[in-house]
């Protein structure tokens, strides 16, 4: 056999080399596998982004993963896991965002994955402060309950981060708490003086909401001082008859409207309400006590709860009834006789024992002091009455003070005088 020319060999196993026995590198693998196109995603919420990275020719450990959002690095190159796979936890703008996996192998090729995404905004946190109010009464000496309602949508209450400020005491945010109902509540402290308190609450995404009220904090509380001066204490009025209850309410650190003012009876209950005049007098009247003795307060009581409460006791009674039965109207009667008196009387209250008679004349004055026996009959006979007309008047008064009169009039007739005898001079 004729072997072939060393050169014409060469050339054959050199042309063999080129074609056949040149080595050659495959791209890599990449996949998204947690979101695919159209899928929403909340604006600025950390979100974990899934993708599977792969390669025929070098192991996982040696591929390098990285995640762009609209081309802009959302996490630096890493090796994915010994399974292939690659997590990326970010937050995305609002919009619609281009999330793009990029796989480099050692030998530079790449390969790449993308979806398109819905960033859907996000809502600011909502604040509503409801206490203090504006209006309110506020001390130094006594704490703020402040509370406010607060809500996010896409974060619970207990996940927001609140501050609290006042423009006059600085940052009060240590002393707020909040539930899972939304509800932000403190006790504040605060020095005297105008105060602006602004509560802010931020959310997972940075947004924020706040609200702000400006209040005014006064000195230390005084209590109230008040008092009665009518009715006087112990006084008597008949039922039905008109009583005027008078008297004062007034604080040297509120104002007299706001302080809380009612009139009340032991027995009779809540009589009145009433807000204190610019004296501070806080008059009231009424015909409707029942028949009993009252306890009649006043109470007077200042937005923080200091009170001040005066007390009298009044009665009020049915008077007693008398009939005057003798001596009749005109009766006349001789000088030196004797002048029957009777009445009788009752009390819806007392009985006849306890009821007290004056008998008093208009010549002669108080006469008698005769009572009543136990059938409500009083009677006895009298001498000696002045000569000439009286008006008689008996009056009867019960255990309460109550009273009632009854009068006639009586002639006691003088005897006529001997006539004179005049003797002459000369007899």
């Amino acid at each position: 056999m004729r072997l072939a020319p060393y050169g014409v060999l060469a050339l054959v196993l050199a042309g063999c080399s080129d074609s056949t026995l040149k080595a050659t590198n495959a791209d890599p693998e990449a996949s998204i596998v947690s979101h695919t196109d159209g899928d929403t995603v909340p604006e600025g919420v950390v979100t974990a982004f899934r993708g599977r990275a792969g390669d025929p020719d070098d192991a996982k450990s040696s591929l390098l993963a990285s995640w762009f959002a609209d081309g802009v690095s959302l996490c630096e190159a890493a090796a994915p896991g010994d399974d292939g796979t690659s997590t990326c936890e970010g937050a995305l703008p609002p919009g619609t965002v281009e999330l793009s996996f990029e796989v480099v192998d050692p030998s530079g090729a790449a390969a790449t994955d993308a979806v398109t995404l819905e960033v859907a905004p996000t809502g600011a946190p909502t604040v509503d402060i409801t206490d203090p109010v504006e209006t309110g009464s506020y001390r130094t000496d006594a704490l703020v309950t402040f509370t406010a309602n607060v809500d996010d949508a896409e974060d619970a209450p207990e996940a927001l981060v609140y501050t609290l400020s006042s423009s006059r005491d600085g940052d009060l945010s240590g002393q707020v708490t909040a539930d899972s109902a939304g509800v932000a509540a403190a006790y504040l402290s605060l020095s005297e003086g105008e105060h602006a308190l602004t509560l802010t609450a931020t959310d997972t995404t940075g947004k924020v909401g706040r609200d702000t009220v400006i209040i005014d904090v006064g000195p230390p509380n005084a209590v109230p001082d008040c008092g009665i001066t009518a009715p006087a204490d112990g006084a008597v009025v008949a039922l039905g008859d008109s009583v005027q209850l008078d008297g004062y309410a007034t604080d040297a650190t509120d104002a007299a409207a706001d302080l809380s003012v009612t009139w009340s009876s032991d027995r009779d209950g809540l009589l009145a309400t009433l807000t204190p005049d610019s004296s501070g007098r806080v008059p009231f009247n009424t015909s409707a006590l029942t028949a009993a003795t009252h306890a009649l307060t006043l109470h007077v009581e200042d937005p923080l709860g200091e009170v001040c409460a005066q007390t009298v006791l009044l009665t009020v009674g049915a008077p007693p009834a008398i009939e005057l039965v003798a001596p009749t109207p005109g009766d006349v009667v001789a000088d030196g006789d004797a002048v029957a008196f009777s009445a009788t009387v009752s009390d819806a209250e007392d009985g006849p024992a306890y009821l007290s008679l004056a008998w008093e004349s208009s010549l002669d004055g108080l006469f008698s002091v005769q009572g009543a026996d136990g059938t409500g009959v009083a009677a006895f006979d009298m001498e000696g009455l002045a000569v000439g007309e009286h008006l008689v008047t008996v009056t009867v008064t019960d255990r309460s003070g109550l009273s009632a009169s009854a009068s006639t009039r009586v002639v006691v007739d003088g005897l006529p005088t001997a006539p004179g005898v005049t003797l002459s001079p000369d007899r």
